[in-house]
């Protein structure tokens, strides 16, 4: 009799396999008394087509069945379970799953859990978003069972990336090595504590770890990752000439991945090796037209800093023309707000060393009405009044210089408050130019700016007539200031 049932149950796997529900479902009925392996894969096939069905009552009925029909017999059961939990979790129906692992889980005091039963509660408690409840489910199965196993160190470890908990990641790593020398997935352990001192800012020994790795004769599953991640520990270090040694001998051996070109470009910029900047990408977009279109993300960073690089390079037009650019494409990709003020700000930067302050103010007020609470708004804030300056609008000057009187940089609070005085004198308002070149010297004796206040001062009174006053400051500029020149503002 076994026999039969036994090919019955071949014959039933076979249609299973072959996408054959229905009559594969017949014979799967037939089998659900017979012998204990054939009823259980038989009540877990039907279980499976009642759940795709959503055929409730049916799943209900199935499962009250199988513990009816096992109850002397606990290990099949739990058997049953375990396997229809990680097959509605493969389905993508984790709470069904939940259901199933948590029934085995609850006897863990009493029946030795599977390893795979806290492996996959942790994961759902993971895609829920619960890594509290994921971490507490293997402390719990390292605690019943005493015992460490590859899977629960490796999946205890990630939830410890995942948090954030980087010192106690590398611990458990570290002990996943030690412990397990030669397992499949030492490479990827090894990879991972390196990371997890990286990120715990223990890279001296990120570095050595990343140097095992890179051994000849080791484990190359992970090499890119490696070798990308030494350019990061190296580029922390402030070792830039070597991070940028590593990342080209990545660009080497992995030529097509353009993050990595963007990549060094940044480190690049970052060594303030504007012409490198410049010259690599314009190579790069040569060699590689399609970017534009096939990598458009990469393409704007490498605008971006060409024109920041040409900015530094006093390539103030082509700055002006790539910075566009970015400006005028911002808008499809949000991830680039971030660099958005930055790009319209030394736009403006770069039309102002053209001359072309109309233009210029209009950046740079562009960026005052979008960007009141960034940190180069107090920049901008100077250089738009500095431009209204240059085209004889003091009026507008005048307003926006006073803005900064509060400003928390001094350099340019004191610079604001000297051009706002040449604004009122120029305005003709000499009393209110001679009051704040007073304020300036007066308030801010230390200032940079403070003997070309006093000397401007004292110009003012001359010209209103007190010829007394103004050669009693004229002194005073000797004495108090002996050696210092006149007008730094340019």
């Amino acid at each position: 009799e076994q026999w039969k049932e036994r090919a019955l149950l071949y014959r039933a796997e076979a249609l299973w396999e072959l996408g054959k529900v229905v009559p594969a479902e017949e014979i799967y009925r037939q089998l659900l008394h017979a012998y204990p392996q054939a009823a259980v894969t038989a009540l877990r096939r039907l279980y499976l087509i009642a759940q795709q069905r959503r055929d409730f009552s049916e799943m209900e009925s199935l499962i009250l069945q199988a513990e009816k029909r096992f109850a002397g017999t606990p290990e099949i059961l739990t058997d049953l379970w375990l396997q229809i939990g990680i097959e509605t979790y493969n389905r993508g129906e984790i709470d069904l799953s939940q259901y199933f692992l948590n029934k085995i889980w609850q006897l863990r005091e009493t029946q030795e859990a599977d390893e795979s039963v806290p492996i996959y509660l942790a994961e759902i408690y993971i895609k829920k978003g619960d890594l509290d409840s994921a971490e507490s489910v293997l402390l719990e199965y390292r605690r019943v069972s005493g015992k460490d196993t590859e899977d629960v160190l490796m999946r205890l470890g990630g939830i410890y990336l995942l948090e954030g908990r980087y010192g106690e990641a590398s611990v458990l790593f570290a002990r996943m090595i030690r412990f397990f020398p030669n397992s499949l997935r030492t490479g990827e352990s090894r990879y991972l504590l390196a990371y997890s001192q990286y990120r715990f800012g223990e890279y001296d020994k990120a570095l050595e770890n990343c140097a095992i790795l890179l051994e000849k004769g080791k484990d190359e599953s992970y090499r890119g990752e490696v070798l990308r991640l030494k350019v990061l520990v190296l580029k922390n270090m402030g070792n830039i000439d070597a991070s940028l040694r590593a990342l080209n001998e990545y660009l080497e051996e992995f030529p097509e991945d353009t993050s990595a070109h963007v990549d060094l470009v940044k480190l690049y910029f970052t060594a303030k090796r504007y012409d490198d900047v410049v010259s690599y990408t314009k190579a790069f977009v040569k060699d590689h037209p399609e970017i534009q279109k096939s990598n458009s993300h990469a393409f704007m960073v490498f605008k971006y800093f060409t024109g920041l690089s040409e900015i530094s390079m006093k390539a103030y037009s082509d700055a002006f023309t790539d910075l566009s650019y970015v400006i005028e494409k911002a808008a499809d990709y949000p991830e680039f707000n971030p660099i958005l003020p930055y790009a319209i700000y030394y736009r403006g930067w770069a039309a102002y060393r053209m001359n072309d302050f109309e233009r210029a103010s209009e950046i740079f007020s562009m960026f005052l009405r979008s960007y009141p609470s960034h940190e180069l708004y107090p920049q901008a804030l100077f250089m738009s009044a500095w431009c209204y300056y240059s085209l004889g609008n003091f009026d507008k000057s005048n307003e926006l210089f006073s803005w900064l009187a509060e400003e928390r940089d001094h350099d340019l609070r004191d610079k604001a408050k000297f051009l706002q005085a040449k604004s009122l004198e120029n305005l003709h308002a000499s009393d209110r130019a001679a009051r704040v070149f007073k304020e300036l010297y007066t308030n801010h004796p230390g200032s940079n700016f403070a003997d070309d206040a006093l000397f401007e001062h004292a110009g003012i009174l001359g010209e209103l007539g007190n010829i007394d006053e103004a050669a009693e400051e004229y002194l005073k500029l000797h004495d108090v200031y002996p050696c210092q020149g006149k007008n730094r503002v340019s």
